[in-house]
């Protein structure tokens, strides 16, 4: 199974075709360096240099947090800050990176 993820705001038209990245089942690395595996270019550095990295167990993948403001994801139709480190991707999931 892959997980396939695109940028949904505004600054979704401005990345071209890298606002959607794929991932399989090896995972990979999400922030503004280009030594990511899916850069979002960042120049008010509000994306880490690696801020998430995605990985992929028994055919779940998972988000792990590695910025310290931690990612900011909705539950229950309203926006609380998560406070793991781990949160299980499912289909429709919204993630909000930087500045929103």
């Amino acid at each position: 199974m892959l997980l396939a993820l695109s940028v949904i705001s505004a600054q979704g038209r401005d990345l071209g075709p890298t606002a959607y990245k794929v991932f399989d089942e090896y995972g990979g690395s999400i922030g503004r360096l280009e030594n990511n595996d899916w850069t979002l270019p960042d120049p008010e550095k509000f994306v880490s240099t690696c801020h998430a990295r995605i990985r992929c167990e028994e055919g779940a993948y998972f988000l792990d947090d590695n910025n310290s403001e931690r990612l900011a994801m909705p539950h229950n139709n309203r926006e609380e800050l998560v406070q793991t480190l781990r949160d299980e991707i499912e289909r429709n999931h919204v993630e909000h990176f930087g500045h929103s």
